[in-house]
């Protein structure tokens, strides 16, 4: 659950629990809300769930479910098992080609949940393993999941390069910085990107400023927006109101 979805997901939580179905609830919303979810769960899963979840079935197997799991540390991301795509109501979704290469962000921005998240840390899938997920991907335009796909330089051009031949087009989630590094602009484009999410949140700086991202200045939004839009790749901007 993420937190505009909290209402709704509670809603579906409870209409399973009433028909005796066990629920577990997990993702960024529970793990920062654990005692406001348990009210609706069984069980609640605490930050990343792939530590945990062997031991949520087990226990639930066994008719013994904790009230809330953690794990003791951030999971790995190397030969991660890979999603059983086949499973999912195909016309239910917008899209399924949906892939990780990185969990969190080298910003900490003041309204961002990503950071705290992820404790602060910046991890990458070994570029092989992504690739290799991608062959049992359905022909069709990828989504990599990412908050940031471009936060550590050198995996993004690993990685870009290494998509290059597959000749896919995507799209992601990354910070305005990309244009500080024209090489990774250009193998951004050469790759196939085709639309980037990306966080301008002010045209103010002293918003800016006070919500951490004072290194963003909104007179080079113009600027940058352009270089972009140069390498064909379109923006979806985000922004903050209520500041």
């Amino acid at each position: 659950i993420m937190t505009p979805l909290a209402k709704r997901g509670y809603e579906i939580a409870d209409t399973f629990r009433e028909k005796g179905v066990p629920v577990v609830l997990g993702g960024i919303h529970p793990s920062m809300m654990k005692d406001e979810s348990k009210a609706h769960a069984d069980a609640v899963a605490i930050g990343e769930a792939e530590a945990v979840w062997p031991q949520i079935l087990s226990d639930f197997k066994r008719s013994d479910l904790k009230s809330f799991y953690k794990a003791s540390d951030f999971c790995s991301l190397e030969r991660l098992p890979i999603p059983k795509r086949d499973l999912l109501n195909r016309r239910a979704y917008f899209f399924v080609n949906t892939i990780q290469t990185t969990r969190g962000c080298p910003f900490n921005c003041s309204f961002c949940s990503v950071t705290s998240f992820y404790g602060g840390t910046y991890r990458v899938r070994p570029v092989d393993d992504v690739i290799n997920e991608m062959g049992y991907m359905e022909k069709g335009f990828v989504f990599f999941v990412d908050d940031n796909i471009i936060g550590k330089s050198s995996y993004a051009k690993e990685l870009f390069r290494a998509l290059i031949p597959l000749h896919v087009k995507w799209f992601s989630q990354a910070s305005l910085s990309i244009v500080k590094d024209r090489e990774l602009l250009d193998m951004a484009q050469m790759s196939g990107c085709k639309g980037l999410f990306i966080g301008f949140e002010s045209l103010s700086q002293e918003s800016l400023n006070a919500m951490g991202k004072s290194s963003m200045r909104v007179n080079d939004f113009k600027e940058a927006i352009n270089m972009i839009h140069d390498h064909g790749i379109g923006i979806q901007g985000s922004f903050i109101f209520g500041m």
